[in-house]
């Protein structure tokens, strides 16, 4: 029999064809690129990929090994793709394999790439099943080349899942999947190999009807207010803040994260501490395609840091299994999350279940007034020399005790509980959570505002320093929190804008460095602060002045809620041309170099140079400062920033 390789799907056509699409008119649908290769002597795909807005990323395999069926025969797990019977090519864009998956069963596997939408579906020949239970369809993902991963609303349990869904590449595209009945799978993922299986248990039969599996490529309609031209350059960037985690497990066999949660990638964990940004994307588009809303994935979330990862105490853990000291921005970002959920569904009955583990989650923060002045209190001390991991998701800087970053989104969180107990009809504890938010208002500027600098420190340790290394991401959150009030949020923010100018950063493509100054070796843990004593041979990497992609987008809305839209639309149209574009890794991305686990070669933070300093690879959120396409209008800002347009 023949080896020759077979190709599918049109991606052949376009062998030159640019990453970055051509502009297309308002309202055009992009014409989808795939691609599809298998082979004559072995029933399996040997490279999947495709590029749904119709450039030329379509090049990237995202398949590890190649897609095959699996089988259960007599209690032992084969995999027929040898026992091939027969490979026809019906047409220039259909293949059809006859598979022997065990004796006297045969199994028709047909793929038929017909442009756009492309099907496989599974026949049988044979009366008697001889020992066959189960028959299943594998993509085993390459997470190096970019973390595919499977969204969908229906979970059964911690890894098993129902069609429908989505089939995501993280800037390449997407695909729904639907079946023409119910039908049933997993998604497991193994770090230490890169490795992501989607794994669909097909329907053991020897008769029709045939089992039928569509892929729809997914583009993302323009929302409604948003720039037609925007979006068209937004589409391929939105769903990768949806990759949703793999069930994967710790080498000792516990359980990292069950399948379905929002993380840092499909292979990683998730962050109690960033589900606030998370939230944030399912409150400006809650609607991703017909099949699928970000409400229940949401929720699934949220239920699993309340059920499985919420101490007696009502502290939230950092991440799943996290050694580390206690975050005081996790349970304000639950807190959050909760009240993003139930704006985008309000599911009062949900918040009716679970309102006594979110007061036990609530009594835990306002516990840390251990001063009674207002100001949340963290557990480390932030003094100079502790070399303490850090009180926030900025972990390797040694902040502590009252930090302007947790607190500004506590006051978040406790405007929200209000709201929260409005719901419930709960008047007594509305009242609480507002006095709450109001006391830590009024004590916010005269802790943190700094007067020889005119912008926020970023924490005051318990020995009284207040320790300012001119950070943006601290102010942008004050100012989109409403902790500060919008006129002294607009004198805050153009005096960091010049601050920026002024040393010198130009990556703005990039995003906006953590902090403009550096901070001191000894508020660093392990080596992060590297030999001087300043800090500044570590300056300008990682969370010493690193430049944290997703930071972008609380910059840029903070930049629009203060009336400073040119300083905005300078960021986000730098940064959004370079997601456009892309070219600068492998893939073809601008921002995702896949998953690669090794220190130093992540984008999610950079050096001032554009060069990488993190360690996962591809992270989430990093495309997050495509939020600034939705709250450069009103309507949206309001959405996301109710309390921002506070006057004092």
């Amino acid at each position: 029999m023949s080896t020759d390789l077979l190709h599918l799907g049109n991606y052949r056509s376009h062998p030159h064809r640019a990453d970055a699409p051509p502009a297309l008119p308002a309202g055009e649908t992009p014409v989808p690129v795939l691609r599809l290769e298998a082979t004559s002597d072995r029933a399996a795909i040997l490279a999947l990929s495709w590029d749904t807005e119709g450039g030329g990323r379509g090049r990237t395999n995202l398949l590890r090994h190649p897609v095959h069926l699996q089988a259960v025969v007599n209690g032992r797990t084969v995999a027929p793709a040898d026992a091939l019977a027969g490979c026809h090519r019906p047409g220039p864009t259909v293949l059809r394999y006859t598979v022997a998956v065990a004796r006297g069963v045969k199994v028709i596997w047909e793929i038929d790439t017909t442009h756009p939408v492309w099907s496989m579906t599974f026949s049988w020949q044979g009366s008697d099943c001889d020992g066959l239970t189960a028959l299943r369809l594998v993509f085993p993902f390459d997470a190096a080349a970019t973390p595919t991963t499977f969204i969908t609303e229906h979970w059964r349990d911690a890894d098993r899942l129902s069609l429908p869904g989505m089939l995501c590449a993280p800037d390449l595209g997407a695909y729904t999947v639907k079946a023409g009945a119910p039908l049933e799978g997993h998604l497991t993922g193994r770090p230490q190999d890169k490795v992501v299986e989607l794994v669909l248990e097909l329907p053991v039969q020897t008769a029709e009807p045939a089992c039928i599996l569509r892929f729809e490529p997914v583009v993302l309609p323009t929302p409604t207010g948003v720039s037609p031209a925007l979006w068209a350059q937004t589409r391929r960037g939105w769903l990768s803040l949806y990759n949703t985690t793999a069930n994967t497990y710790a080498a000792d066999g516990r359980l990292c994260a069950a399948a379905g949660m929002l993380g840092n990638n499909v292979l990683s964990t998730p962050v109690s501490s960033c589900l606030f940004c998370h939230a944030d994307t399912a409150l400006l588009l809650p609607r991703l395609t017909p099949e699928i809303h970000a409400g229940p994935i949401l929720r699934r979330s949220l239920e699993f840091w309340l059920d499985c990862e919420t101490g007696p105490d009502g502290f939230v853990r950092y991440y799943s299994l996290s050694p580390l000291a206690d975050p005081m921005d996790a349970n304000a970002g639950l807190l959050i999350g909760i009240w993003a959920y139930l704006e985008i569904t309000d599911d009062v009955d949900w918040l009716e279940r679970y309102f006594d583990r979110i007061e036990l989650i609530a009594r835990y923060i306002a516990g840390r007034d251990v001063d009674g002045d207002g100001l949340v209190e963290s557990r480390q001390s932030g003094n100079l020399g502790t070399k303490d991991w850090g009180d926030s998701i900025y972990d390797t800087i040694s902040s502590g005790h009252q930090n302007a970053y947790c607190n500004a989104l506590i006051y978040r969180a406790w405007r929200h509980l209000g709201d929260l107990c409005r719901r419930l009809d709960r008047p007594e504890r509305q009242r609480r959570y507002n006095e709450l938010a109001a006391r830590l208002r009024a004590a916010y500027l005269r802790s943190f505002l700094n007067p020889a600098t005119g912008w926020l420190g970023w924490w005051r340790s318990a020995d009284g320093t207040l320790h300012d290394y001119a950070a943006p991401i601290v102010n942008a959150v004050a100012v989109t929190s409403g902790v500060v009030w919008r006129d002294v949020g607009r004198d805050i923010l153009c005096r960091l804008w010049d601050r920026l100018q002024q040393v010198g950063f130009h990556r703005l493509d990039t995003g906006i460095p953590t902090c403009l100054s550096p901070v001191p070796r000894d508020l660093q843990p392990m080596d992060f602060g590297g030999q001087q004593e300043d800090g500044s041979d570590t300056f300008r990497r990682y969370c010493n002045g690193g430049v944290f992609v997703q930071d972008a987008s609380r910059f840029i809305t903070a930049l629009y809620l203060v009336g400073e839209r040119e300083k905005a639309e300078t960021v986000l149209q730098a940064m959004l041309t370079r997601q456009h574009q892309g070219g600068h890794f492998a893939n073809g991305s601008g921002f995702n170099a896949g998953v690669t686990n090794r220190m130093g070669t992540g984008p999610s933070i950079m050096d001032w140079d554009g060069n990488p300093t993190c360690y996962e690879g591809f992270m989430a959120r990093d495309t997050a400062f495509l939020h600034g396409v939705f709250t450069r209008e009103p309507a949206y800002l309001d959405r996301l920033c109710p309390f921002g347009q506070d006057e004092e």
